[in-house]
């Protein structure tokens, strides 16, 4: 079990510049492994970097890749660490497992699962290098966010106070979902306190 959370992690450990060359060789539209596969059976070349939609749903594809052990393993340490009592009067009661899922562990792990989100969208924000590397904020603007063209401002424009307000903007925007997620996350916290007490007054 250690062995396949190790092998599952590896994306997680690539430097994203790496990420990013692997990923546009895959997409390259002649020689890369997803046209090929496509050949394979019968289906037409697609433009992954070469058309605006394409070069963005690409992206997106290769940042889940990279991700996703990341959300998993924090979703994992979650559900490992629920109170084996809980679920086990919930089966007791007669609680069936997708029950217990929505019920019980989905609730349960919440907190978890909003931070998790938190931390991948602010990252969503600064994913640079691979977008770099992959299509450079092209095909015309399809792909640039907002931490490239900051960079470009300052490297290729020299505008170094319009590079600052817009850091400053992208600062408060994070900030601002940040304590949107937290306050959210407090308030299903009262609002579970509150309803496990009225349980126990009603018994």
């Amino acid at each position: 079990m250690a062995a396949v959370r190790s092998l599952f992690s590896l994306p997680v450990m690539i430097a994203p510049i790496v990420v990013g060359l692997m990923w546009r060789y895959m997409y390259h539209p002649t020689i890369g492994t997803f046209n090929k596969l496509l050949d394979l059976i019968g289906l037409g070349a697609v433009p992954w970097l070469s058309d605006g939609t394409w070069a963005f749903i690409a992206i997106v594809i290769a940042d889940v890749w990279q991700w996703s052990p990341f959300v998993f393993i924090l979703s994992l340490a979650a559900l490992q660490s629920l109170p084996r009592s809980t679920l086990e009067a919930a089966r007791m009661d007669g609680a069936n497992g997708w029950q217990q899922i929505f019920y019980i562990k989905i609730p349960l792990m919440m907190p978890v699962l909003i931070v998790t989100a938190l931390l991948r969208l602010i990252d969503a924000f600064k994913v640079l290098e691979v977008i770099l590397v992959m299509t450079n904020g092209g095909p015309g603007l399809s792909t640039e966010i907002m931490a490239l063209r900051i960079s470009r401002t300052v490297g290729e424009f020299q505008e170094l106070g319009v590079a600052a307000a817009m850091s400053n903007y992208l600062l408060l925007l994070l900030l601002f979902l940040t304590v949107g997620m937290f306050t959210y996350t407090k308030i299903v916290e009262i609002h579970r306190k509150n309803a496990l007490q009225q349980i126990a007054e009603q018994e």
